[in-house]
């Protein structure tokens, strides 16, 4: 009872976890003392936690790689080159978590790059679980830089024309021009068909939705006779396939019926 008794004494006071003035000693000195076994355990876990995802972060890349070297042999066999390589230490500085660098030089340049964590990141546009989005941007780009190209050769040579011969109508193109041209309109046309050919190119937002409607409240009011390449809204529709110089496509419809269906 002296043991029991001096147990109460001691640790009615300054220790709360001991209510029973009959617990043994033995009992007292384990909960008094810890033993430190389940910090080995925590740390252990986070230890697993941090590999796991590690891991996820690799296979992440690895899957954003092959996507980009699948992108890479599709624009190869159109004969636009684009570079896939480890960032270096100007683009590190840059970028803190790049990983690798994506170039694109002709027909128009293009720059992307990869974080450690295999998201793609584009001007101001990132693509977590999106590559499809980022395919999609590049290739509108690429398309809009070939049109350019084509839309530059008449300009150039009407503009010189009119300062050599004082001449304001419009003038046949050389045949190197003119087939320079031609090219540059192929090399386009056979972007656009990537382009519609993806099933996201009739997902539309709903600015894009409201500027398409107006084709069908009055086709004159933004009837694209004239294709403005400047123009991004005009740009993007058209290289989707959603509108021609004359108004909205049939595949413009559709895509207008799906969204009025979504929402």
């Amino acid at each position: 009872m002296l043991r029991h008794a001096t147990a109460t004494t001691t640790h009615t006071t300054g220790n709360d976890i001991i209510k029973d003035a009959c617990c043994p000693m033995d009992t007292i000195a384990f909960v008094n003392k810890p033993t430190g076994v389940g910090i080995p355990r925590l740390q252990a876990g986070k230890e697993v936690n941090r590999k796991h995802r590690e891991i996820r972060k690799m296979l992440k890349i690895e899957k954003t790689l092959k996507e980009l070297r699948d992108l890479q042999n599709t624009l190869h066999d159109l004969g636009i080159e684009m570079s896939i390589k480890d960032a270096d230490a100007e683009t590190k500085s840059d970028y803190e978590d790049a990983a690798m660098t994506i170039n694109v030089y002709e027909p128009c340049r293009c720059f992307a790059w990869v974080g450690m964590d295999g998201v793609i990141h584009m001007r101001w546009n990132s693509y977590p679980d999106a590559f499809a989005w980022f395919r999609m941007n590049l290739l509108l780009d690429l398309a809009r830089g070939y049109m350019l190209k084509a839309d530059n050769i008449t300009k150039s040579w009407t503009h010189l024309r009119r300062n050599l011969d004082g001449q304001d109508a419009e003038m046949p193109l050389p045949d190197k021009l003119a087939g320079r041209k031609a090219e540059y309109e192929d090399a386009a046309n056979r972007l656009r068909d990537l382009i519609k050919a993806d099933p996201i190119a009739m997902d539309l937002s709903p600015y894009e939705c409201e500027r398409l409607e107006r084709f069908l409240r009055d086709p004159q009011k933004e009837r694209l006779l004239e294709y403005d390449p400047d123009d991004p809204f005009y740009r993007d529709m058209f290289n989707r396939s959603l509108i021609d110089r004359d108004g909205l496509t049939e595949l413009g419809r559709k895509a207008m019926e799906r969204y009025v269906a979504s929402v």
